[in-house]
């Protein structure tokens, strides 16, 4: 859905941290219902501070592309890391694994509850938790990220078959069923992920 570029910022007083750029291809930026639904996930995605999530910088367009800034995490995702473990025949140890799931549902439990200013909850939900979205740093942080950017994926249908296919070894049985998913779904998807963890398998 985007390219993905390191970037550096920098203040005016010369400080500087290094951030993730995805810069969304030109045909979704182009659907004006993906660009609708991305731009009011990313908000509600900026909105939350917490250990456990990648934080969103910035949402900008640049040149009629819509591109999203976050945090940049050095390390693996979840999904590297196992093919990693695989590679050298190492299990991660069940103590990892465990860990990696409480974090994840660290960060999801404070999405689920996050509540905007006047005490309404925002009603974030995930809907793409996977391997792949969740990041494990080299200083041991797991941290969850892109917030209900699998919500816009399914905003047009005109798309190519390709750019709205979601993970489907990891929905709950009501989102394959194409309702409309909470925050049970985001649980279940961990639910999943632990016993890969736990099993050594898919």
């Amino acid at each position: 859905m985007a390219r993905i570029y390191l970037g550096r910022t920098e203040t005016g007083l010369g400080g500087e941290r290094l951030a993730v750029v995805k810069r969304i291809l030109p045909i979704l930026s182009s659907s004006q219902e993906f660009s609708r639904l991305l731009i009011e996930e990313a908000k509600l995605a900026a909105q939350l501070t917490h250990g456990s999530v990648v934080q969103v910088f910035d949402l900008g367009r640049e040149e009629e592309a819509l591109y999203i800034a976050m945090e940049y995490v050095e390390g693996f995702d979840l999904r590297e890391l196992l093919r990693q473990c695989t590679k050298q025949k190492v299990p991660l140890p069940v103590e990892f694994s465990l860990f990696i799931a409480i974090e994840t549902l660290r960060a999801l439990d404070y999405a689920h509850r996050k509540r905007d200013e006047e005490g309404r909850l925002l009603g974030v939900v995930h809907r793409d938790v996977s391997p792949s979205n969740v990041l494990v740093s080299f200083e041991g942080e797991v941290k969850l990220c892109d917030f209900g950017i699998a919500r816009a994926m399914g905003a047009d249908n005109d798309l190519p078959e390709e750019a709205i296919q979601g993970k489907a070894g990891y929905m709950s049985p009501e989102a394959a069923r194409g309702e409309t998913p909470d925050a049970r779904s985001d649980v279940f998807a961990v639910g999943i992920i632990v016993w890969g963890l736990l099993s050594g398998r898919r």
